[in-house]
């Protein structure tokens, strides 16, 4: 029995995130190796540092609102 792999472009992670194409791009670039372009497939190890990362702006944000109030 074999597993179906998903590929995940970088166009379309950038979407369900809502941010650009760029700014996606300027994040991978943060983790080093090749640089992306917009219809490159993503590595299961790219998604994680990527949501990581915004995971963490979220985060970061949140306490900042959270600490002005």
């Amino acid at each position: 029995m074999s597993m179906k792999t998903t590929k995940y472009k970088l166009s379309d992670m950038a979407k369900d995130l809502k941010v650009t194409n760029n700014d996606l791009i300027e994040c991978l670039g943060k983790l080093g190796g090749e640089p992306k372009k917009t219809q490159s497939v993503l590595t299961p190890e790219e998604i994680s540092y990527v949501l990581e990362y915004y995971t963490c702006l979220l985060y970061t944000s949140d306490a900042a609102d959270e600490a002005r109030s």
